[in-house]
């Protein structure tokens, strides 16, 4: 039969043409809906299998068999044609594999099922990242019909994967858990997927994520051995994502281990009751060029804060974000802890730069336990609390940024020592009118600097522009701009030593 016939039967044809390289040949149902450029080569030495839609409501089980063709020759493509198919049990991948839906292909939950798409089954014994890998998964509509069928599960879900590609789908109405989750995996990346909607878990809607990442734990790891391999090499760009608790990240953690190498970047997000970006026990992160609209809270870093064993953090750069109205957190938070046997959990190394912040419920950013944390050169426009908040982060640098109307204070920065607080613009902070509060504030800090600030304030004004309390010793507050700024007094340093003028060094 000529690749262009049509095929009578009812359940969804397999039509296998061997192009070592080559493209999906013309005449294909399917080949015109892709726009000019999309990739439809196969690999070398890969088959391309094409499935086309019987007509009715068919199952799944064409694009079973297809997927079960591409694994007996070691490696295909399998595309799947125009057209509604009925998902009643999870499909199954394997490894060496792409899977091609056309924009007008929906696979469609009907059955009560946990996953939509998986790479491995309960009997699967893999370990570290040798599960099924070298998988694409690209186009179509994954509904999963959580009004129609409630069972909590995932559309996609990968464990114990090396290098997987899911791009240019749509995942709508999943029902408690994740559109995608990606466990124990490595170098896998998510790009230009669209994410609309979900049932929220009744009990814990904070740890949902459209893209979660995960660590192959005992009652985590879907498949496979629970190992506890972690995540790493994870990329997620430029996608959207609506009506979700948190877009991306992670909210389980391990005393002995993390998720690294991790970029979010470049995506659009809103209407969402939590995060934007939450991020626990994972090093070496980027967050950036994200635009956030209407979230619970923007960026979240936090670490394996286990009361009993912690985990610090390192490397962390959230910059270029642009977050517009939180309606419960932070625009941006770094959460660390430390004291007592249960270790460091600080969170170093960490940069917070060039972000716009406008609107937030909390601080615009909120550091605590983030030692030599860089908080640079971003702009603060109305902050339900402090604009910038540094708590317990020794040398921390808090330079360059602007805060306007911010509730509490403009800069609020309290424990430590050595800190900088330099070149910031601070407009009209200490609006709320509950109790008394000041511009600059420090609060026990010591050997610290606060030079080259600009406080300005209309009416009613900060109680003082610049102040720190007696717990605070060593303070070198020099060249600052403070007019039209308080309502008592420009500076206000109670505790010993304090250095307010000074020509040369101090030493």
């Amino acid at each position: 039969m000529a690749p262009s016939e049509k095929s009578p039967a009812t359940t969804g044809r397999l039509a296998r043409r061997a192009l070592l390289g080559g493209a999906l040949a013309g005449g294909a149902t399917a080949g015109a809906l892709f726009a000019p450029g999309a990739a439809l080569a196969a690999p070398a030495g890969w088959k391309v299998f094409f499935v086309e839609h019987p007509g009715g409501t068919p199952t799944q089980s064409g694009i079973q068999a297809a997927l079960n063709e591409a694994h007996a020759a070691s490696g295909g493509h399998v595309v799947v044609g125009p057209g509604t198919w009925q998902v009643t049990s999870p499909l199954r991948i394997w490894a060496n594999t792409r899977l091609t839906l056309t924009p007008a292909t929906v696979l469609r939950r009907t059955g009560a099922v946990n996953a939509m798409l998986r790479n491995g089954d309960s009997s699967d014994t893999s370990t570290g990242y040798n599960g099924a890998g070298n998988i694409i998964v690209e186009g179509g509509v994954w509904d999963a019909n959580a009004d129609s069928v409630p069972t909590p599960g995932w559309a996609i879900v990968f464990a114990h994967a090396r290098n997987v590609t899911v791009r240019d789908l749509e995942i709508r109405d999943v029902s408690e858990w994740h559109a995608i989750e990606l466990n124990s995996t490595a170098d896998a990346l998510v790009q230009n997927c669209t994410f609309v909607g979900t049932r929220l878990r009744p009990s814990a809607a904070w740890n949902q994520e459209a893209v979660s990442f995960d660590l192959a734990a005992a009652g985590l790891v879907p498949f496979g051995a629970a190992d506890n391999t972690q995540c790493r090499g994870i990329r997620i760009i430029d996608n959207r994502c609506t009506g979700w608790p948190t877009f991306a990240g992670c909210h389980t953690g391990l005393a002995t281990s993390g998720h690294e190498e991790v970029v979010i970047s470049g995506n659009v997000i809103r209407d969402l009751t939590y995060w934007g970006v939450s991020l626990r026990n994972t090093s070496r992160a980027v967050v950036t060029d994200n635009t956030m609209l209407n979230v619970g809270g923007g960026v979240m870093i936090r670490c394996h804060d286990d009361t009993t064993a912690r985990r610090s953090l390192t490397s962390v750069v959230v910059a270029d974000n642009v977050i517009d109205t939180t309606t419960v957190d932070e625009g941006i938070r770094l959460t660390g802890a430390n004291g007592g046997s249960a270790g460091d959990g600080q969170v170093w190394c960490t940069s917070v730069t060039g972000n716009v912040l406008r609107r937030t419920a909390g601080s615009g950013i909120s550091a605590v336990w983030a030692p030599e944390v860089q908080i640079r050169d971003n702009s603060i426009h109305v902050s339900g609390r402090h604009g910038i908040e540094a708590i317990n982060c020794t040398s921390a640098t808090v330079s360059g940024n602007l805060t306007r109307d911010a509730q509490w204070s403009g800069v609020s920065v309290s424990g430590g020592g050595h800190h900088r607080i330099t070149d910031n613009s601070v407009l009209n902070a200490a609006r709320a009118t509950d109790q008394a509060r000041d511009a600059i504030q420090l609060s026990g800090v010591t050997s610290s600097m606060v030079q080259g600030n600009k406080v300005a304030s209309a009416n009613p004004a900060p109680r003082y522009a610049i102040s720190a309390d007696s717990a605070s010793s060593g303070v070198l507050c020099v060249h600052n701009d403070l007019r039209t700024s308080y309502q008592d007094a420009a500076l206000n340093l109670a505790g010993p030593g304090h250095i307010t003028s000074m020509t040369g060094n101090v030493s």
